[in-house]
């Protein structure tokens, strides 16, 4: 059959349907992509099994005749998973009259596994990866408006951050000192990414709060969406959307006469090994049972997303359309606190701000100085007022507090339709202009 067929797929599993049949270890087909595997409680009889294996399959393969791996990067290879520090001599695996490769990592399914299952050779693969695709969102951030910078972030970027997250991921919290510094290295650099892009998508100075940055953007910090992920994929299994095997590890739930609020609770799994304790099902149990019952008792996947992303995500700062990347990132800069009033570097420690004073020391220059107070700006500032106080004035807003009017120049008003809105942030990036104070 032709490759592109719509038939071949299902041709070729029907054709290698049978070759599980006469295999003693445990197994796993994914398309054209054959493992197996087995515990290893004795090395020389779990060669043995495993080497069984390999010429049963040898042999199926010479019936049938098909050839196995005839790509050298393709060959079979043996990846021995143990956290053991001193492990014994294990006897070589046999495949059509070759020993197969011992290696420590393998790229099965597009997850990089190693032999200690830390998944750091994938976390850096990851990484290196993604920044690849920040650094080209720099350069798109000049001339692409904000929420197409934010869509090609979330489909070519976080989309490999994403991927096989609900594995890797390790909660924020454990008893582990040692653990714990694994966790909180790996974990931050993966976070790090995020920030970087949102750093490309906003024109924010490094340095700035992440968590100012992501309630600008309305995004969640990778952590929490690891979360959701994991317990998204919880409640799938839990709800019989995954294959049975799946449900196996899970306990059964608490029956309890007495009280309702624990008809939904899983009993716990008693992991002695903190990286046990933070792997997928010990701790998927601990945080499912944490939630409310409204959650987990949703009818359909969507709306258990939906809550759980309720509870976690940011509403995005509105910029009400306005296509103008480097005036929106002086905005952006002003409403994260960080920008080239001095108030803002002294607290950062610039070493060109000696203190926070206005440059004509009419007082400490911080938002509401530089865009209501500074003498030195009032000519540019008259235009700014006198058209956001007519826009406000329809909703009886006739004399708005500095804390106010501060509010409405940086986000708008939500009491105002988008298109005044449109007009009162595009005045306060035309002041910002005009004032030179950020060139």
């Amino acid at each position: 059959m032709p490759q592109v067929s719509i038939l071949g797929p299902l041709l070729f599993l029907i054709y290698i349907n049978d070759l599980t049949d006469e295999l003693k270890c445990n197994v796993k087909l994914f398309a054209d992509d054959t493992s197996i595997f087995r515990v290893v409680d004795d090395l020389n009889e779990a060669a043995s099994d495993l080497n069984h294996n390999l010429e049963v399959i040898r042999l199926w393969a010479i019936t049938w005749r098909m050839s196995f791996n005839p790509d050298l990067s393709k060959r079979a290879v043996e990846l021995r998973f143990s956290t053991r520090k001193v492990q014994g001599q294990h006897p070589d695996i046999i495949f059509n009259g070759v020993a197969v490769d011992k290696v420590t990592t393998h790229k099965h399914l597009g997850l990089i596994l190693d032999s200690k299952l830390s998944f750091v050779p994938h976390i850096k693969a990851t990484i290196s990866k993604t920044r690849k695709g920040i650094g080209l969102l720099r350069m798109l951030s000049k001339y692409l408006p904000r929420n197409a910078l934010c869509q090609i972030y979330k489909s070519y970027v976080r989309s490999h951050l994403d991927y096989g997250d609900v594995i890797y991921h390790k909660p924020s919290k454990t008893n582990d000192l040692f653990f714990s510094s694994y966790l909180s290295t790996w974990m931050e650099k993966l976070e790090s990414v995020q920030y970087s892009a949102a750093l490309a998508v906003t024109g924010a100075w490094r340095g700035t709060s992440r968590e100012k940055l992501y309630n600008e953007l309305g995004w969640e910090s990778l952590d929490n969406r690891r979360w959701c992920r994991r317990l998204t994929l919880f409640y799938k299994i839990t709800n019989n959307l995954t294959p049975d095997y799946t449900r196996d590890p899970i306990p059964p739930l608490h029956q309890s006469e007495c009280s309702l609020r624990n008809q939904d609770v899983i009993g716990q799994l008693r992991p002695r090994a903190e990286r046990f304790k933070s792997s997928f099902y010990p701790s998927c149990l601990m945080e499912w049972n944490k939630l409310d019952h409204s959650i987990k008792a949703s009818p359909t996947i969507a709306s258990f997303k939906a809550k759980l992303l309720v509870l976690i995500r940011p509403t995005a700062k509105s910029v009400y359309g306005i296509y103008e990347p480097v005036g929106l990132s002086y905005l952006t800069q002003l409403r994260v606190n960080l920008s080239k009033l001095n108030l803002h570097k002294f607290q950062h420690n610039f070493r060109d701000a000696i203190d926070a004073m206005c440059p004509s020391n009419d007082g400490v220059e911080s938002e509401e100085h530089f865009l209501l107070l500074c003498p030195s700006f009032a000519t540019q500032r008259r235009s700014l007022l006198d058209k956001t106080l007519a826009l406000i004035r329809p909703l009886g807003i006739t004399n708005p507090s500095n804390e106010l009017l501060l509010h409405i120049l940086l986000y708008g008003c939500k009491d105002l339709p988008a298109d005044s809105n449109r007009e009162i942030l595009q005045g306060t990036i035309c002041f910002i202009r005009e004032t030179g104070r950020f060139d």
